[in-house]
């Protein structure tokens, strides 16, 4: 028995030694990716950064196979490679050139981590030459230095729809509205309302000069021409084309009259015709066609949180926890607490405006500018051709003219109101308008202008040096509590022009942080 007993122990360990043997000849041999596998080791032994993955070697996510040997981390923009996986891993629209992760053709590198596509005319950029990836003569005209702008024609070219053509080649805009000449009737009485325009005014523009300040705007250029802007005048129209309308629309473009912060001219021609209201006299600029009722009655389009609504169908393609309740998107389950999801806390940040139909959050500075920022265009739905469309409460409107602009242009030394009242009060050194910036020393500014890396006040005022450029520690938040429209997490001050941007204007990120509204909780 003992005998048995032993060539059984032997025959064991024979058995185990055959075993370990055969499993290490496996090992020597190399697992290759895509082979059969039962478990991580079996690939990591011979490949790094591999896996058993539902019974195959596969490599680990972020990490590019190469023939079947190799997994290959993937890498940023610059950094070395071997096949195109390594770069489009973490980069989209790159791949490996000469043996370096790059961008396609006809896309640019921004910083490591992304490649940019070609901006057009009007659309946001952040460096000259992502302008010229879609047009060669046009720049980058940035709104906040070093962060973003808008890709704007370089003089002497001038804008055409989305290409820029030498001045003597762009086509005047067409004057009539609908392809309709007016008749003289139509003039007689275009001729009347402009007279009775004309008064009420002269009638605002003196209430504004002996104001209770006393002092008078005499510095507005040409102010009783407004060679600044384009006529308005309503006799003027006939016709014969006219180039009064060629300058529309180039709010935040630098012109002859404009200050010297800037040297290069920037025109953009304008292709939208004008449109005329004989019932209220004034006439205005149309950047966005209004929505027929009939079409939208027929298709519902989505309507997001707190914006008004029709019927529970419209607030569900945007949030399908949502209803209409009393004529406004809310939730469908509204819970007790205040700080829940709801119409009257959609999210986004104070001062930001809320797109109609998604609910994304945009900057004020480009409300009303003339450019649609929100998908369905509700940031540009400024007026309409009855002239009774309540302004943006983050845009400006013109009392006289009923035109809304971007707050932008209060105070930025040129007319963008069609009778200037963005402008009016502006030099009164005891207090400025509502929504500019006041220096130190009196003079106005644009509201972006403070912390924005420029220094615009002529004393300096507007770039406090421990406010705007160091971060804040609880023993420097007294200096700063002075003027401080948007605090970053990380303790700068900054314009709350920033917020919503699409660009991190404060260093950690911290202003696009909650730039959509909030989703409702569904139903209990």
């Amino acid at each position: 028995m003992r005998g048995n007993g032993g060539a059984t122990a032997v025959l064991l360990l024979l058995l185990l030694l055959l075993l370990a043997i055969t499993i290490d000849r496996s090992v020597a041999t190399g697992a290759k990716l895509d082979e059969r596998c039962s478990r991580d080791a079996e690939c990591q032994s011979s490949i790094e950064g591999s896996q058993c993955d539902r019974g195959h070697c596969r490599c680990l996510p972020y990490f590019a196979a190469y023939n079947r040997t190799y997994c290959l981390e993937a890498t940023l923009l610059g950094e070395e490679c071997l096949v195109d996986e390594q770069c489009t891993l973490k980069v989209a629209n790159s791949g490996c050139l000469d043996g370096l992760c790059g961008c396609a053709d006809g896309y640019l590198q921004f910083r490591r981590h992304t490649c940019l596509a070609a901006a057009k005319l009007g659309q946001i950029c952040y460096e000259h030459a992502h302008c010229r990836l879609w047009q060669r003569n046009s720049h980058c005209d940035f709104l906040i230095p070093n962060l973003f702008g808008r890709c704007q024609c370089t003089a002497p070219m001038r804008r055409e729809n989305d290409v820029c053509r030498p001045d003597d080649l762009v086509r005047p805009p067409p004057l009539s509205h609908g392809g309709n000449d007016f008749s003289k009737e139509t003039t007689m009485n275009a001729a009347t309302l402009s007279s009775r325009h004309d008064e009420q005014t002269e009638n605002w523009r003196q209430q504004q000069n002996h104001d209770e300040t006393g002092v008078a705007i005499e510095w507005l250029k040409n102010g009783s021409a407004q060679s600044t802007i384009p006529s308005f005048s309503l006799n003027s129209i006939s016709s014969e084309p006219s180039n009064s309308l060629g300058a529309q629309n180039d709010r935040f473009l630098p012109t002859m009259d404009h200050d010297d912060r800037d040297d290069a001219i920037v025109i953009e021609a304008v292709t939208e015709p004008s449109v005329i209201n004989s019932d209220s006299g004034s006439t205005w600029m149309s950047a966005w066609p209004e929505i027929s009722t009939t079409s939208a009655a027929r298709r519902p389009s989505a309507v997001s949180l707190g914006q008004d609504c029709v019927s529970d169908s419209e607030c569900r393609l945007a949030d399908p926890y949502s209803r209409c309740v009393d004529g406004i998107c809310d939730c469908g389950h509204r819970e007790r607490n205040e700080s829940s999801c709801s119409a009257k806390n959609a999210g986004c940040p104070a001062g930001t405006f809320q797109c109609r139909d998604s609910g994304k959050c945009v900057s004020w500075f480009f409300v009303c500018d003339g450019r649609p920022d929100c998908g369905d265009g509700s940031d540009e739905r400024c007026w309409n051709e009855r002239g009774n469309v309540e302004c943006p409460r983050q845009a400006f409107r013109c009392d006289v003219s009923n035109v809304c602009v971007s707050r932008a242009a209060i105070c930025d030394g040129k007319q963008d109101c069609p009778h200037g009242e963005d402008e009016a009060g502006c030099n009164d050194r005891r207090k400025c308008p509502r929504g500019a910036f006041r220096c130190d020393n009196g003079q106005c500014l644009p509201a972006y202008e403070f912390c924005n890396a420029v220094v615009s006040c002529r004393d300096g005022s507007d770039e406090p040096r421990g406010a705007c450029r160091r971060q804040i520690g609880r023993h420097r938040a007294r200096i700063s509590s002075k003027h401080c429209p948007f605090r970053c997490d990380n303790g700068r001050c900054r314009s709350d022009a920033i917020v919503c941007s699409g660009r991190d204007g404060c260093g950690d990120g911290s202003d696009e942080k909650r730039c959509s509204i909030c989703r409702c909780s569904p139903f209990a």
